[in-house]
């Protein structure tokens, strides 16, 4: 019997990353690697990171937002979403009476527009 034939072949060689050139003359490498400073996904935003986005901040307001009932950025996405008449009709007499002023709801809902 052959030893050849019968011992299988190892190959312990790790791949070698391929190296494009740029321009430049410098490389590109193809080495990919899990940095342990790798950054995971960062949670969704709150309701008071969402209001305190843009000047004027409208975080004061998310207490009365809260008692209305909109405690998520679900909830948020669900009010930018509803009908002007019906979003007015049932949350903006309620917002106000919280003391949430009209030139805050109007800030507001301009800025749900774009989140």
């Amino acid at each position: 019997m052959d030893i050849m034939q019968s011992t299988p072949v190892i190959d312990n060689r790790k791949t070698m990353p391929s190296f494009h050139p740029t321009h430049d003359g410098s490389v590109i490498s193809t080495i990919r690697s899990r940095s342990p400073h790798t950054k995971s996904p960062s949670p969704p935003p709150t309701v008071e990171q969402v209001l305190d986005y843009r000047k004027p901040s409208l975080a004061h307001i998310a207490p009365a937002l809260e008692k209305l009932g909109i405690t998520s950025l679900d909830h948020l996405h669900a009010f930018a979403d509803l009908n002007p008449e019906t979003r007015d009709r049932v949350l903006k007499e309620d917002a106000l009476k919280l003391g949430v002023t009209p030139m805050e709801w109007a800030l507001l809902v301009d800025r749900l527009r774009f989140i």
